[in-house]
C-alpha cells in the first residue's frame, strides 16, 4: 500500500476511525494506538530511505551484473 501515493493517504486516513473505535471499547484504544505508532513508524522509515513520507518512490537501480546498472520501475 506503501508504494502508491495515494494508498499513503488512504492510509493515513483510516487512522482516524480506526483510533475513534475506541468510543466503542476501551481496549480497542490500545490496538488502534499500536497501529498508529506502527504507521507513524513506517512514514518516518519511508521519509528517511525516500526524502520524503508522502512524495513518489523513486525508481530502483538494479545490478544486472555486467558492470552496468539497469533502471527498474
Amino acid at each position: 500500500m506503501q508504494r502508491r501515493p495515494r494508498g499513503l493517504v488512504v492510509g493515513s486516513v483510516l487512522q482516524v476511525p480506526l483510533l475513534l473505535t475506541g468510543l466503542l471499547d476501551g481496549v480497542m484504544w490500545f490496538v488502534a494506538g499500536a497501529f498508529v505508532l506502527i504507521w507513524l513508524y513506517l512514514l518516518q522509515v519511508r521519509k528517511e530511505l525516500l526524502g520524503s513520507p508522502f512524495g513518489p518512490a523513486r525508481a530502483s537501480v538494479r545490478d544486472d551484473g555486467d558492470g552496468g546498472s539497469t533502471a527498474t520501475t
